[in-house]
């Protein structure tokens, strides 16, 4: 699996994932990857989008954005 991030202020550098992926590594490689890139270029100004796929929507995973005050873009499944 490869992951990234892009916006108007750039583009992150590709994360590549090998295996299923658990909460707590979900939690890991967006904390060490992909919210730093976001930090670097928005400040705290943006919206964190995923699907809803169950390591995203865990009550981990969620309790991890609310600590780091990420706003998470409310997907109608």
């Amino acid at each position: 699996m490869v992951w990234g991030a892009f916006g108007v202020k750039g583009k992150s550098e590709l994360v590549v994932l090998e295996g299923r992926q658990k909460s707590s590594d979900y939690i890991y490689t967006i904390s060490e990857k992909m919210l730093p890139f976001a930090h670097a270029k928005y400040g705290t100004d943006y919206v964190f989008m995923q699907d809803n796929a169950s390591v995203h929507a865990s009550y981990e995973t969620m309790d991890f954005f609310k600590e780091e005050g990420v706003t998470v873009l409310e997907l109608a499944c």
